[in-house]
């Protein structure tokens, strides 16, 4: 009885259906398309990079004790820069002392599209703060992505 069952499951769906091409109609086509665009964003925003206190008695180059991490990503396959859009100056009025920062890994590459950690040190040359009066120091440098 089953079996009869499926027989007549089987034809009515035939006949729903049809055979082969027999009612093969006229086709058409869509190019579908899209592009993945070259991007690249910092997920830390915000960091710091102490360079301690400096001694003008004592002198000499100083680094950062501990480096500041920056974590960004940037869409595969996408050739990027990184820059730091300031002057390098520290400020204290109209005192400044120049420092520079370094990176690492280099500050550029082809992405991988995987998030990845830049960090940033730096360094105040022998005599860049020989004459600079006593005071705390700042500057705010931004990174951007050149791609």
């Amino acid at each position: 009885m089953k079996s009869l069952k499926l027989a007549v499951v089987a034809i009515s769906l035939i006949g729903i259906f049809g055979v082969g091409n027999a009612m093969a109609a006229d086709t058409a086509t869509i190019t579908v398309t899209a592009a993945v665009v070259e991007s690249c964003s910092f997920n830390t925003t915000t960091a710091t990079l102490n360079f301690g206190d400096l001694d003008t008695l004592v002198g000499g180059e100083v680094t950062p004790a501990v480096p500041a991490s920056i974590k960004y990503i940037c869409t595969a396959g996408t050739t990027y820069t990184i820059e730091n859009d300031v002057t390098d100056l520290l400020k204290n009025g109209t005192s400044s002392i120049i420092y520079s920062l370094d990176y690492t890994p280099v500050d550029g590459g082809t992405s991988n599209g995987t998030e990845q950690t830049l960090s940033v040190s730096g360094k105040i040359l022998d005599g860049a703060y020989d004459t600079a009066t006593a005071g705390a120091y700042t500057a705010d440098a931004y990174l951007s992505f050149l791609y």
